[in-house]
């Protein structure tokens, strides 16, 4: 005794005795659903695939027409699942940018004045800060002499 639930991505059916013993099919792995006999009278049949775990398990349903009923409903879910499988992965597609080779951007021209100087002052490099500058400027006669080695802090 157990209950089976058909959903559009897998068969499931677990027991009412013990719920630890159920079997959950994903349609991506069933390789046929039919009606089947056995020893115990006829049963719905689900094949797996035989890269997983190859099995064919029996459902028994009654009343037979009810089991029929089942049969074909789980052959339909099967042929929808296998024309449009699920993956659980949507994904949407956004208009494409253009190439790199049709953009064409505007040069432009900076405002900005290069000052090419032989010497360069470190400490000002260094200080580059507002309340710094004067800081600097007013050490800059010192420079030639940190330069030669010959001041001593």
């Amino acid at each position: 005794m157990g209950t089976m639930v058909l959903t559009n991505v897998r068969l499931v059916w677990f027991g009412h005795m013990n719920e630890s013993y159920n079997a959950s099919i994903p349609y991506i792995q069933v390789t046929s659903v039919g009606l089947k006999p056995s020893k115990f009278g006829e049963v719905l049949s689900v094949g797996t695939r035989k890269d997983s775990v190859k099995m064919q398990i029996g459902f028994r349903i009654e009343p037979l027409e009810k089991l029929k009923a089942v049969t074909l409903r789980a052959q339909r879910l099967l042929q929808v699942a296998l024309a449009c499988p699920l993956y659980g992965v949507f994904t949407t597609t956004e208009a494409q940018p253009e190439p790199q080779n049709q953009l064409i951007v505007e040069p432009s021209v900076d405002d900005v004045e290069i000052v090419d100087t032989d010497t360069t002052d470190a400490f000002a490099a260094y200080f580059a800060d507002s309340g710094k500058v004067e800081l600097v400027s007013s050490l800059a006669h010192l420079l030639p002499v940190i330069k030669s080695g010959q001041f001593t802090p």
